[in-house]
């Protein structure tokens, strides 16, 4: 009886440590994807911010997480709230003078809809009003800038 109880025993400590294992295995392949996640989504606003002169295309887009959040930089933060195969949509606040940087997106168009706000596109010498809906198609170059606390909601298409 006692022998069987050390079998017993040793076999519970095998589950036990392979439970560990995995587990720290599973923590550590979350953590790896945070962080590629994270940099992807830096990278992006770096890109956003004009610091970066490199096309933010749908699948960067599309890397930033759902109904979460980004500040792109103290003027400007943005969220996505839908993601389908070929159509993203951001809600998008910009405090007046907040602004994007010079971008590009080489594979998809932009459509704003302007819900409270004025905006100027540095590029075109365009001002929007509320409740206009500029697009720049794929591959045109634009620099947003809001005249006054803009609201948008940003939809992008392939």
């Amino acid at each position: 009886m006692c022998l069987t109880s050390k079998n017993n025993l040793s076999q519970l400590e095998l589950r036990y440590k392979n439970s560990i294992k995995e587990s720290e295995e599973k923590q550590k392949e979350v953590i790896g994807k945070f962080y590629i996640d994270s940099n992807k989504a830096l990278l992006n606003i770096k890109r956003f911010n004009g610091e970066i002169s490199q096309p933010i295309n749908f699948q960067d887009l599309d890397s930033f997480a759902l109904n979460k959040w980004f500040e792109i930089n103290k003027d400007v933060r943005i969220r996505k709230t839908l993601t389908t195969e070929n159509r993203l949509t951001f809600d998008t606040e910009m405090k007046a003078g907040g602004r994007f940087g010079w971008h590009i997106h080489n594979d998809c168009s932009e459509e704003l809809i302007i819900r409270k706000g004025k905006l100027h596109d540095v590029l075109s010498g365009f001002d929007y009003d509320e409740n206009d809906s500029p697009i720049w198609l794929e591959g045109q170059e634009h620099t947003p800038i809001a005249i006054e606390d803009t609201i948008l909601i940003v939809n992008f298409f392939r």
